[in-house]
């Protein structure tokens, strides 16, 4: 939802990367998992303010509530104009090497009144 992320390289050089391009797809044959260069420290996270109406949700879901760590998770951002859905972004974590957005549940949730019945049509296309 426009996230990113300041990198401070050596000298102070800084640059911004969206979160969205922060982690690299898996490749057994890289030394690292992200844009972030060996030199470089992540010195800040950007949060852009969401706009009206918008509702936001994190679910995780693990064996135990004693472990820290998931079997899987969801982050739901939804911007609402009354009860119909205008935006949608579904981030899921720990069903892949890393996170993936539920693209397909997303376009089906844009342009619809949200009910019991279409977030249940959203869940199964996620």
């Amino acid at each position: 939802y426009g996230a990113s992320v300041e990198l401070t390289g050596p000298g102070g050089k800084t640059r911004m990367v969206p979160v969205s391009e922060l982690l690299l797809p898996p490749d057994m044959k890289r030394a690292r998992d992200t844009v972030i260069a060996p030199n470089e420290v992540l010195t800040r996270v950007r949060l852009p303010a969401l706009a009206a109406g918008t509702k936001a949700a994190y679910h995780k879901q693990g064996e135990r509530e004693s472990y820290d760590w998931p079997s899987c998770d969801v982050a739901v951002v939804l911007r609402m104009d009354g009860k119909v859905v205008r935006e949608a972004a579904i981030a899921m974590g720990w069903v892949a090497p890393t996170p993936r957005r539920a693209t397909e549940a997303e376009k089906l949730l844009v342009g619809k009144p949200l009910d019991e019945e279409l977030a249940r049509q959203a869940a199964k296309a996620a």
